[in-house]
């Protein structure tokens, strides 16, 4: 399985660093070694090393890249994993063998290198790797003590790969080596060190900065760095081991958790209740083509984010969670109760509901004086007495609430704001709050926005057609910045899958909003498509032609009910509204010629609009993620992998497969459209 991974990427010149006055002891003989960063040997060519550590939530890899000159010496890699451990080599005396002796710095005689440890840093284990020829690393626990009393806990795969002008060096450990949980986001602290054969340090290094993906900070002059180990979601389950349950409650504060890749689109429905983050969090999933989904069942609230938290949710589905009936305000937020900072990016919030004791509200999400922000989501189909789609209320403190191209639609509230309610700090910008209902009660006001108290700024935002018995689209005042749409109809397409990671409502051909914002500080929209010409008014824009995005909307459907969307039979030529599964347009059976190669064809609707896509793939065992393309084509362009010649006709295309899988193989057509 190839799962995500994190890295961490370090100069050797900065991870070898060390508070000099505290590395060598009088008596080291260090000077007649190294005589200064224009030495041979790798304490010469540290400046143009680097150190990369990687993991994939189980196993923790290195690889250790020199520079032109010859490693020579010993490297000492000390991990402070644990509670504990030691400030200093001073009782390490182990000189069994040369790698021993490096980590202690002790020749096994009389002469010995201190190395004390930066302040805070408690060394638990050491990996030492042999210099050229030595084609040896492993991995010590450390202890006090003489000859072999540093417990040896594993070799670490060492694998020297030697060029003419470089080399690199490659190891690693299951991380439960080093005394941590797999897939758990412990951090660990790593310090490195290079000792001769005899023991003896070097003190040449100069502190540096991390680089890489991740953002890590700047090292201290110690040059020791921080790395958090991978929380990675294996499975959907509710709880247990590689749940997403399991991850939260494991996870270090500040971690990040990801998603085996297996788990684009799966559903992970809570049977024991709630997920509490009581702890700064990042869940990611937008590596996930499709997201992840977490189902409260329709019996609990999916998430609570506890007070002073800092919590980011991005590319998840919440959907079907139903706040408890608990006295106000526990009866709140049936998605999500957010009592911190809480911000959320490409999420959907659906089918959640706070309808139960006293003053419920937060169908989709409560926020409880806290701080929310919502970038790129859609949050519709919830229901409460009390803001259906979002509500912000100041129980203890003003609330702000912020959101960026965001679409609230289809939300029914049986009092106020049936898209929001709030009593705190309010901002919309360049969003779509469209068809939600506050309810026909008397009394009943913002089917759109209800304000409760508090304030709402509106920038480049539709919000119209919504329903109440007083104020339909919004009730209070607002501050307006750019050009806002609140009265009269959009005329926006229904919400559905129109490109992005979540649903949508374009305008469609004749909108009143194309084009009329003016100016935006948003160069894409809620999609990611871009901003075209002068922007339009609401989150989604308008990309022109309206045949793509009546096509578009139509793409995954399958209203004739044959088993195949609308978007293939399409691509195929096949008749979109009859079913006909026997058409000799339909991907054919493979068949095996006589060289033994597969041979597929399928149809081409060669009146197709400009951005249809016609791709066969291919997959060994069915299992998720396995199928991969073998075959594109673009309208203009072929694309095969290696093994696919095809013959393309104005009507067919006829591929012939000479790599296919030993054994059973699978094939499917996939047809896309691109605006």
């Amino acid at each position: 399985m190839n799962l995500q991974r994190t890295s961490l990427a370090v100069s050797l010149h900065s991870l070898f660093a060390m508070l000099l006055a505290n590395v060598l002891t009088p008596g080291c003989l260090e000077a007649a070694n190294f005589s200064g960063n224009g030495a041979t040997g790798f304490g010469g060519a540290i400046g143009q090393g680097s150190l990369t550590l990687s993991d994939d939530g189980t196993t923790l890899s290195g690889t250790i890249t020199k520079g032109p000159g010859g490693f020579n010496d010993n490297l000492v890699l000390y991990i402070d994993s644990q509670t504990g451990g030691f400030t200093s080599t001073s009782g390490f005396a182990d000189g069994a063998d040369a790698l021993r002796r490096a980590i202690s710095g002790f020749d096994g005689g009389t002469n010995r290198s201190t190395l004390t440890f930066p302040s805070g840093f408690t060394a638990d284990y050491a990996i030492a790797i042999g210099p050229n020829g030595a084609n040896f690393g492993g991995l010590w626990s450390l202890a006090n003590g003489g000859a072999n009393s540093l417990p040896f806990i594993a070799g670490v795969n060492l694998t020297p790969v030697v060029t003419a002008t470089s080399a690199t060096y490659t190891f690693s450990i299951p991380v439960s080596q080093i005394g941590l949980t797999a897939n758990s986001g412990a951090t660990f602290r790593i310090l490195g060190t290079y000792a001769s054969s005899s023991g003896y340090r070097s003190d040449e290094a100069l502190p540096g900065n991390v680089s890489g993906s991740q953002g890590w900070n700047a090292f201290t002059s110690s040059g020791e760095a921080s790395y958090s180990i991978s929380s990675i979601v294996t499975n959907s389950n509710d709880s247990g081991a590689g749940s997403l349950r399991q991850a939260v409650s494991d996870a270090s504060a500040g971690a990040t958790i990801t998603f085996s890749p297996a788990l684009s689109g799966q559903t992970c429905t809570l049977t024991s209740g709630q997920i509490l983050l009581n702890k700064n969090l990042t869940i990611d999933a937008s590596a996930l083509a499709a997201g992840f989904v977490v189902s409260g069942n329709n019996a609990s609230r999916v998430f609570e984010v506890s007070a002073s938290k800092v919590v980011s949710l991005s590319a998840l589905v919440i959907r079907d969670g139903r706040a408890p009936n608990l006295a106000y305000p526990s009866n709140t937020g049936g998605g999500i109760l957010n009592r911190g900072t809480l911000a959320l990016s490409n999420c959907t919030i659906t089918g959640c509901q706070a309808l139960l004791g006293e003053f419920p509200g937060g169908g989709g999400i409560e926020n409880l004086s806290g701080t929310l922000t919502l970038n790129r989501c859609t949050i519709h189909g919830n229901s409460s007495v009390y803001g259906a789609g979002v509500e912000s209320y100041p129980e203890v403190a003003t609330p702000s609430l912020t959101l960026n191209q965001c679409t609230l639609t289809n939300n029914t509230a049986t009092s106020a704001g049936g898209g929001i309610n709030s009593g705190g700090t309010t901002a919309v910008n360049q969003s779509t709050i469209c068809a939600n209902n506050a309810g026909l009660t008397f009394g009943s006001s913002g089917g759109g926005i209800a304000l409760d108290g508090g304030t709402l700024a509106l920038y480049n935002s539709i919000v119209a057609q919504n329903v109440a018995t007083a104020s339909s689209n919004i009730s209070g005042s607002f501050t307006s910045s750019g050009v806002n749409f609140t009265s009269g109809n959009p005329q926006l397409s229904a919400l559905g899958s129109y490109g992005g990671l979540t649903q949508t409502m374009p305008p469609l051909s004749g909108s009143p909003v194309i084009n009329a914002a003016g100016t935006s500080s948003f160069t894409t929209d809620q999609r990611g498509l871009p901003r075209v010409g002068a922007p339009d008014i609401g989150a989604a824009e308008y990309q022109g032609d309206p045949v793509i995005a009546n096509l578009i909307n139509l793409w995954n459907q399958d209203s004739d009910g044959d088993g195949s969307s609308y978007g293939v039979e399409y691509a195929l030529g096949t008749d979109t509204a009859v079913s006909d599964r026997n058409n000799p347009r339909n991907l054919t059976k493979p068949t095996i010629n006589g060289s033994g190669h597969a041979v597929l064809s399928f149809g081409l609707n060669s009146s197709a609009v400009a951005g249809t896509r016609w791709i066969l793939q291919r997959s060994p065992n069915l299992s998720p993620g396995s199928f991969t393309d073998v075959y594109r084509y673009d309208g203009t362009t072929d694309t095969v992998a290696s093994g696919i010649t095809f013959v393309r006709t104005a009507t067919s295309v006829t591929v012939t497969d000479a790599n296919r899988p030993a054994g059973k193989g699978f094939y499917r057509f996939k047809a896309e459209i691109s605006q």
